[in-house]
């Protein structure tokens, strides 16, 4: 994936013969970072996935780190975090691979003061109609509290805007749940999700997520096309090799393997049904039980 940290039309490349040499006390001003705002970012019309920028925020919020498999097979961590500026604009920030390990001592011990980072060479993402940032393995960096003068004003004007509440102490940072950081219920009551009709849907000729407002009626299912086989680290399906399973997505040839939903259902409102597919996290909820506890429970019933 080709990234890019600057608008500037031309760029320089480094050739095999060339030098670099170190000037310990350059003569020119050096600005290692160009911050933008949240504003700016949740507000672009056309985002820009590749280009990379710096973000200088207030951590508010934090999930319980991830263990993860990269396309690589390699094992890494990820942490969501949510970050706020002055202006009071928030936005999901994910970490990958050792920054994660970098501010989880901050996170983790208590904080009297704010905890302001400096995201350098981080990305946008937009997902699901929602716009984050996160870092890329091999550019990004994290400066937390940097002895900068960005970061000083920012740390001033913070303090000053909070001036006799008694809320801001060591609970600043609040946890959040790793499915989200609002729930659907929290965007269906202030109308940021657009609830649309079976019969929209079927009959739309766009291509994206969509809402529905339903009733189950039904489940089709059989003796055990209600589940696969699934990888514990990616929980993609799974391919059983003589007596091993092996994961394509995380190029191991033997991993450990769990069972996951896979659950079609009938749904109906006042316009007609449809066939949907409901996957592990939803079934879950429905259900009640992990796909692997029902299974057991069917084989001993059997």
């Amino acid at each position: 994936m080709w990234m890019k940290c600057s608008s500037l039309q031309y760029r320089i490349t480094l050739l095999q013969r060339s030098m670099v040499v170190h000037i310990p006390q350059p003569l020119f001003p050096f600005q290692p970072f160009t911050f933008r705002s949240i504003a700016s970012i949740l507000q672009e019309e056309r985002l820009d996935q590749n280009f990379l920028f710096d973000v200088l925020a207030e951590v508010i919020g934090k999930e319980d780190p991830k263990d993860l498999v990269t396309k690589q097979g390699q094992e890494s961590k990820r942490l969501g975090l949510l970050v706020e500026d002055l202006e009071k604009n928030s936005i999901s920030c994910t970490l990958f691979g050792s920054l994660v390990d970098l501010i989880q001592p901050y996170l983790d011990g208590d904080k009297t003061e704010p905890l302001i980072v400096a995201f350098q060479l981080f990305r946008a993402k937009e997902w699901n109609g929602k716009i984050s940032i996160q870092s890329s393995f091999d550019t990004s960096n994290i400066h937390i509290n940097p002895n900068i003068k960005e970061a000083e004003l920012f740390k001033k004007s913070l303090v000053d805007s909070t001036q006799g509440d008694s809320c801001f102490s060591s609970q600043r940072i609040s946890h959040m749940s790793s499915s989200s950081y609002r729930s659907a219920i929290d965007e269906l009551r202030k109308g940021i999700c657009k609830v649309e009709t079976i019969d929209s849907v079927l009959n739309a000729s766009d291509v994206g997520f969509k809402w529905i407002l339903c009733t189950i009626v039904d489940f089709d299912v059989g003796r055990n096309d209600w589940f696969f086989i699934a990888c514990k680290y990616c929980h993609k399906k799974c391919k059983k090799i003589e007596e091993r399973f092996e994961c394509d997505h995380c190029r191991k040839k033997a991993v450990q393997v769990d069972l996951r939903y896979k659950l079609q259902a009938y749904v109906s409102d006042a316009t007609g049904s449809m066939c949907v597919v409901l996957w592990d996290t939803e079934a879950s909820q429905i259900v009640g039980l992990s796909a692997t506890k029902v299974r057991e429970t069917y084989s001993q019933v059997q």
